[in-house]
């Protein structure tokens, strides 16, 4: 597999908010399989402390506002945000293929749910832990792109918490399972 679809929960939209919570799975689109998982609560307070990450007042008051099944997220248990980003990035490459320490060009072809948003946060994030990007910059996929042109702008249907990153990611994985069916039963234009 070399699709994976990454969904953040963060205290802001910019690129240096902090992360609350990462959520992964990799998926194949040919034979509608979803494949391992990642999912880890990182240590807020630590990145904007000590790598001025900002959190914006008008996130954190949309937090306060979701369900306590969403902000339970709060309560996950946090851990060292360096430690995460160096598993995430090892859990990348090992499932790409390419081993934790290679050089080889990735084959990782990362989704994120905006052009501008989970996938610039992580290279942000990675940036500054000093952590490599497992990724390569061409290989970005953006779902919202995706949604417009094959899937008409529908709407993704939420299976899950809402706002859990890993749940948010599966729906969003099922979502194109969905538009590629659809796709596949449409009848062969008549010319």
């Amino acid at each position: 597999m070399q699709d994976l679809m990454i969904d953040l929960e963060t205290l802001g939209t910019n690129t240096d908010a902090p992360i609350i919570s990462i959520g992964a799975a990799w998926f194949d689109i040919p034979s509608r399989q979803i494949g391992n998982t990642f999912y880890a609560v990182l240590d807020v307070a630590e990145q904007m402390d000590s790598r001025k990450r900002f959190a914006d007042a008008s996130t954190i008051k949309w937090w306060m506002s979701q369900s306590n099944a969403a902000k339970n997220v709060f309560k996950d248990g946090a851990k060292d945000s360096s430690e995460i980003l160096t598993m995430f990035y090892n859990w990348v490459m090992t499932n790409a293929g390419a081993g934790k320490n290679s050089k080889q060009t990735r084959k990782c072809m990362p989704w994120g749910n905006g052009a501008g948003f989970d996938i610039t946060l992580m290279e942000s994030i990675f940036k500054s832990y000093g952590v490599e990007c497992p990724w390569m910059f061409y290989n970005i996929m953006d779902l919202r792109t995706y949604r417009r042109f094959v899937g008409n702008g529908a709407k993704v249907e939420k299976l899950g918490t809402d706002h859990n990153a890993l749940d948010d990611s599966i729906s969003q994985i099922k979502y194109i399972f969905d538009c590629e069916d659809a796709k596949d039963l449409q009848p062969a234009k008549v010319e």
